[in-house]
């Protein structure tokens, strides 16, 4: 039986590295976690590469498969690859590239993001780079939402990260429609919306998605739609739930197609006359949603993206 090292939070089950090491392990790898961050709160970094370094010796995985791992100094991660393939795989799109991501990213066999532009940028920078989109992830966490607490005609979910956007899009947005804002950091908008000031994960995720007859997917920063192809999990997420997903769009994505699968908008205008088409139009709403589901089902799990990444390690 194969065996793979996941370096990262994965023990922690909302975390999309714990779906990572489910994947392998549905794909008959026996599997093995080093929480980075957690040994180095614990011991410090120089102690934490030490132990890192043992394990690899003593376990002698087939693939080491790194999350950012900043607290394994880069000649770490070069050494792991000279005993193994190695991946890393890099989930949020870059505005601009760092020098720790590059340093970390030259040291593995294959690095792997989720946006298109971010690929050719690292193989600008002679870097060995694939594009591998996020997929569904529901954590099997209990439900404390009831259907009516959940129910809604327009919904977003996702913290404030301190983007006034956002914050202008909803205000306008709460003013028209029975908009509610489930995330963090979302006390601006109370009197504009319904404000739970909560985040939902597992089957709370689940029930908001499948009471609420809109749910809107909002860029954090508008040069996302400039991102090519790069998507927020959220997009898997909410398909996987049967949501009907009006979502803001992003040029060159065509993993998913307009009107088929999701709906998408160019601004804050299309976005109002698209919810007001589709509140009217509920039979087509419900297509647009079951097909979407059932493409994420199908194809976009994190068995399906692991699959594809040995795939490409096993060509190199």
């Amino acid at each position: 039986m194969p065996r793979a090292l996941i370096v990262g939070r994965a023990r922690e089950v909302r975390r999309t590295e714990y779906a990572v090491k489910e994947a392998f392990k549905c794909l008959g790898f026996r599997v093995k976690v080093f929480d980075d961050v957690k040994v180095a709160s614990w011991v410090g970094e120089a102690l934490t590469n030490f132990l890192f370094r043992r394990a690899l010796r003593r376990w002698r995985p087939d693939v080491v498969y790194f999350s950012k791992a900043l607290h394994l100094y880069p000649k770490t991660i070069g050494y792991a690859s000279g005993l193994c393939p190695t991946v890393m795989w890099y989930f949020d799109s870059c505005k601009i590239i760092d020098e720790q991501t590059l340093d970390r990213a030259r040291r593995v066999t294959c690095f792997f993001t989720v946006s298109p532009r971010d690929v050719e940028d690292f193989r600008s920078k002679e870097i060995r780079a694939f594009h591998l989109p996020q997929a569904y992830y529901l954590p099997k966490t209990p439900s404390s939402l009831s259907r009516a607490e959940a129910a809604s005609e327009v919904a977003f979910i996702g913290n404030n990260s301190g983007d006034e956007y956002r914050m202008k899009f909803l205000k306008f947005l709460g003013r028209k429609y029975e908009l509610t804002v489930w995330g963090n950091g979302w006390e601006g908008l109370r009197g504009y919306c319904r404000v739970p000031n909560r985040r939902v994960f597992g089957e709370d995720y689940r029930i908001v998605c499948e009471n609420t007859k809109i749910l809107l997917g909002l860029h954090s920063f508008l040069g996302m739609r400039s991102r090519t192809g790069a998507v927020s999990n959220r997009l898997w997420n909410t398909l996987a739930c049967g949501g009907f997903l009006l979502y803001q769009e992003v040029r060159g994505f065509q993993i998913l197609k307009d009107g088929e699968h999701l709906v998408f908008f160019s601004g804050i205008v299309d976005a109002r006359d698209k919810i007001d088409y589709y509140l009217s139009h509920e039979e087509e709403r419900r297509r647009v949603s079951l097909e979407g589901q059932k493409a994420v089902l199908e194809r976009h799990s994190y068995i399906s993206r692991v699959k594809e990444m040995l795939k490409i390690l096993s060509t190199l």
